[in-house]
């Protein structure tokens, strides 16, 4: 039935008294149901059919609250046993607040701002005391050299700037060298390393550039029982050895950049030449690196004497040496040395003037030839001699 004009619209059945209304194009009601929700107020009406659940505050027959947006002004006082939904609850400025125990798994936030945070092992206070605290992946935007106040600093990475010109110490990740000093162009491309930590320390970069002032080196490698190894000065490095990494691999300057003068006070091997103090030798082959380019000797500097392994005269002394030079065919005309003039060909030279070499052919030999010259001599002269005797006996 209905309640007469002066209840304002209210209707009232056997388990329900509620007053319905528009707003816009939506019916709400605002009444009271004893069994299920004792009051409620702006319950959406959906086909005819109220939806207490929707509504948005109401109280149900447990005594829950639901108030979707409310503000509320005085105290609001939890009973032992009590819990808060936080899912619908933010944006809550609370004063003076007693939390006896907050997990960090329930603050999702971007900040939290508080004058002291007490973590049971630290303090995190406004004048920034961190006593004894772990912190893991933190993220801090501004650290000044200046904000620091402890005799060491530990981290995996530390670097002195975000990117451009920079120093970075890190972790290469490498079992003999597990610590690095890395220095950083303009580009954000490493130009040195100083990598150690095990047993050997490494410089690596483009470019080194030691300095220094007065008679001390400015860059010395000794180990630590004061063994040097190593003086870099401004205009000249000092060190007791030097040895390749390869064998018979590396260069010692190019051949557009060539090292001057060599200065050595006893023994020299390069390639065979073997050069002891205080006189020369050669262990193995002296050869040009062209056919008939270069000079052994010059005009005016010469070799004083020469020794060859090879005999003075390979011929038998019954042999005849001016049958040998019977055998010289007579010189043809040909472009050679000397221009084009009249030349023996060499390769037609009699065999006693040659000698094998060792991929078996034969050229002609200085020491072969002379000694054909001298027999022939001999020959000469015993000719002459015998003409002379002759000569007189017929006088």
């Amino acid at each position: 039935m209905k309640f007469l004009p002066y209840w304002g619209g209210w209707e009232v059945g056997t388990r329900e008294m509620h007053r319905q209304f528009t707003v816009g194009a939506d019916t709400f009601r605002t009444g009271m149901n004893p069994e299920n929700f004792p009051f409620f107020s702006y319950a959406p009406v959906v086909g005819g059919v109220p939806q207490y659940a929707l509504a948005r505050f109401f109280v149900d027959r447990d005594g829950n609250i639901t108030a979707r947006n409310a503000t509320i002004w005085g105290q609001i006082i939890a009973g032992a046993g009590s819990n808060i939904d936080w899912s619908y609850i933010r944006n809550i400025v609370v004063t003076n607040a007693h939390i006896v125990s907050l997990d960090a798994g329930k603050i999702n936030t971007g900040f939290l701002s508080a004058a002291r945070l007490h973590t049971g092992i630290a303090y995190i206070t406004t004048s920034a005391m961190i006593a004894s605290a772990v912190i893991i992946d933190a993220h801090i935007v501004n650290l000044s050299a200046d904000k620091i106040n402890t005799g060491i600093l530990t981290g995996r990475r530390i670097r002195t700037a975000e990117t451009g010109t920079r120093v970075e110490i890190g972790d290469p990740g490498h079992p003999f060298f597990p610590h690095e000093l890395i220095f950083y162009g303009l580009h954000d491309l490493a130009v040195g390393h100083i990598r150690g930590g095990g047993e050997r320390t490494i410089f690596e970069g483009s470019y080194l550039f030691p300095s220094g002032i007065g008679a001390y080196p400015p860059c010395i490698w000794e180990n630590p029982f004061g063994y040097r190894s190593l003086e870099i000065w401004e205009t000249e490095m000092r060190t007791r050895g030097i040895r390749p990494i390869d064998n018979n691999f590396r260069d010692l300057g190019t051949f557009s950049f060539r090292w001057r003068d060599i200065y050595i006070g006893r023994d020299f091997n390069l390639g065979g030449i073997f050069y002891p103090a205080p006189a020369s030798r050669v262990h193995g082959n002296l050869i040009p690196n062209t056919h008939n380019t270069f000079d052994l000797g010059t005009s005016t500097l010469k070799w004083s004497r020469f020794w060859g392994a090879v005999s003075a005269c390979d011929l038998p002394t019954a042999n005849s040496a001016i049958d040998v030079f019977k055998k010289i065919e007579k010189p043809i005309l040909m472009k050679g040395h000397f221009g084009k003039r009249k030349y023996f060909e060499e390769d037609k030279f009699p065999e006693e003037m040659k000698i094998e070499n060792k991929d078996k052919t034969s050229s002609i030999e200085v020491f072969h030839t002379l000694g054909v010259c001298v027999q022939a001599i001999r020959e000469l002269i015993f000719k002459v001699e015998k003409l002379e005797n002759k000569l007189k006996v017929e006088k």
